[in-house]
């Protein structure tokens, strides 16, 4: 991305309180009468895209024409100035970090014993949360202090717990670091040997939540990997189990539950364990909900996507089409804007869901609506699978609907797009069958690579019943 552009993302993505913050901020800490960043602020902020031709036409009248990048250079970082005092103690970790900024500002004065009352607070607070990397950098302090006046006392801190507290600071970011990659080969096979990343802990080494909790879900992912499904679920759930009793560093390291319940659906779906996966989705909600800290905001996002998808996802697995559809109208009124503020390629999958969804409910019409909103996103946010799926779909809403003009044009089009690759994929495959249905009316053929999102769904018994078409 270019840096002009990243100016122009981080306006977008402020809600209106940030902003209305940002320019009494940016008004407060200016001392020019014609505040040059405010007024570049205000055109980036009524942008559709990024326009620097506006920006250059709209300066170029004035001394600041030639340099309008350290305009922009400034802005950004006066922004991101602005945030950070916005956003001052939302999180215990921001509270921490907040403390250990006014340790280093006592220390650099010499207020050695100050500093030290301000660390005992920061460790508290740290300690309670389990925050082990702040915990180091605490330690680091406390021994820039004692150095400089041996005298200094830190209540409640004992010295001697540095050593523990560092070895569980490397080890749950070295948690951390593994069950990402695992995580990234089972998502994408882009690993040669996984199990270089598989490690054991012995349990006296389990001496936290996270760890507890991170240790668990990395035997789950294991056992995904070997594909012992039975142990899999078991894992996950009691790494789910432990994590809820500490719903306070659940707030503060979100990201982590968010996982572990995605991960913990997808085997509920492998066994069939709908309704589990459906109260599993639902307890999650209620912890989203809960969030009000705006640390939790983006992650948040990515789990409400998850969290819709695959509840309509399993709703239909289960027949519930109405149910289906009721929750996908709740998620509309919740996010009005979910096509601005939901990654594209989660407002993708969860169309696809909703079309299926349509189509199974009778409504072949809506579905083809549904679809005609996918196709109207970026291609580079449609996955082969999501497309091919939705193509497919296209066919069978034709046929319900007795369309045989657009049905037939459809086809064309199918072929048209995979000209260089008919041999190994669901289209092909299906319309192979189709072929030889209509010359001999009989169905031969098998149907390969089909998408997960219709897995569950009998061509063979479609095709059957649609012998009067």
């Amino acid at each position: 991305m270019k840096k002009k552009e990243e100016l122009f993302e981080l306006i977008k993505s402020l809600d209106p309180s940030e902003k209305r913050y940002f320019k009494r901020f940016n008004t407060i800490h200016s001392d020019k009468k014609e505040n040059v960043t405010t007024q570049l602020f205000d055109l980036i902020e009524k942008m559709d895209d990024f326009e620097e031709d506006k920006i250059k036409l709209f300066f170029s009248d004035r001394k600041t024409a030639q340099h309008i990048h350290v305009s922009k250079n400034y802005l950004y970082k006066n922004i991101l100035k602005s945030l950070r005092s916005f956003h001052q103690g939302f999180s215990k970790e921001a509270e921490v970090r907040d403390l250990l900024f006014e340790i280093e500002l006592l220390y650099h004065k010499k207020l050695y014993r100050q500093a030290a009352k301000q660390l005992s607070k920061a460790f508290a607070l740290a300690n309670k949360f389990e925050l082990q990397l702040l915990k180091a950098e605490i330690f680091h302090w406390i021994f820039r202090i004692n150095f400089m006046d041996p005298e200094t006392e830190f209540e409640d801190i004992d010295l001697e717990q540095k050593k523990e507290i560092l070895d569980s600071y490397f080890l749950e970011t070295k948690l951390e670091f593994l069950n990402f990659r695992l995580i990234s080969f089972l998502e994408r096979k882009n690993i040669n040997n996984p199990k270089d990343y598989f490690l054991d802990v012995p349990e006296d080494q389990l001496n936290s939540t996270i760890i507890k909790s991170d240790y668990l879900f990395h035997c789950t992912l294991k056992a995904l990997i070997n594909k012992d499904l039975d142990s899999a679920f078991h894992l996950c759930d009691e790494a789910i189990k432990i994590s809820e009793n500490e719903p306070e560093i659940n707030i503060e390291k979100p990201g982590r539950y968010f996982l572990m319940i995605s991960t913990f659906v997808d085997i509920c779906i492998h066994f069939n364990e709908l309704d589990k996966g459906c109260q599993t989705l639902y307890q999650a909600e209620s912890f989203y909900n809960a969030l009000t800290n705006q640390k939790a905001k983006g992650i948040s996002v990515a789990f409400y996507a998850l969290y819709y998808y695959k509840l309509i996802f399993i709703l239909n697995k289960q027949n519930k089409f109405e149910d289906a559809i009721a929750s996908y109208e709740e998620f509309e009124k919740r996010f009005p804007n979910y096509n601005e503020d939901f990654p594209k390629h989660q407002v993708v999958m969860i169309y696809s869901q909703l079309a299926l969804v349509y189509f199974g409910n009778n409504n072949a019409k809506k579905s083809l609506e549904v679809i005609g909103n996918i196709y109207n996103v970026d291609s580079k946010f449609i996955a082969p699978s999501i497309e091919d799926f939705i193509d497919l779909l296209s066919i069978f809403c034709y046929f319900e609907l007795n369309n045989p003009e657009m049905l037939k044009y459809k086809i064309e089009v199918i072929k048209l797009k995979h000209k260089e690759n008919t041999q190994n994929t669901i289209l092909f495959d299906f319309l192979k069958i189709m072929d030889k249905w209509n010359k001999s009316n009989t169905i031969e053929g098998t149907i390969t690579n089909i998408p997960t999102e219709l897995q569950n769904f009998n061509f063979y018994n479609w095709i059957e019943s649609h012998k009067s078409n």
